[in-house]
């Protein structure tokens, strides 16, 4: 996933008036969250589909803790399966099914 097929996803994405809400970059993928809308779902997976493989899941939940202190997870993600989890020093993001 280099620079030019970062640019090309994100220019849609631009284009489309969709808004990460987590991103997440590998050097064989991107995966991002944004709120769901079906119609902006259709068109991002007819434009990007001829050039790259997009799979996606729907009915997720992205949790944001703030301010993060470890364990401070626990009462919300409790019963929930974590697809991703990704932090730094202040803030905490839940990709929760």
């Amino acid at each position: 996933m280099d620079e030019r097929n970062l640019k090309t996803i994100f220019t849609v994405c631009v284009d489309l008036n969709i808004h990460a809400n987590m991103i997440q970059t590998s050097a064989l993928m991107l995966s991002f969250c944004f709120d769901s809308n079906e119609q902006k779902l259709k068109q991002l997976r007819a434009c990007l589909k001829d050039s790259f493989s997009v799979k996606y899941n729907e009915g997720l939940q992205l949790f944001t803790i703030r301010h993060y202190q470890n364990g401070s997870e626990q009462d919300f993600i409790k019963g929930k399966k974590v697809l991703v989890k990704q932090g730094s020093r202040s803030t905490m993001q839940f990709v929760l099914s």
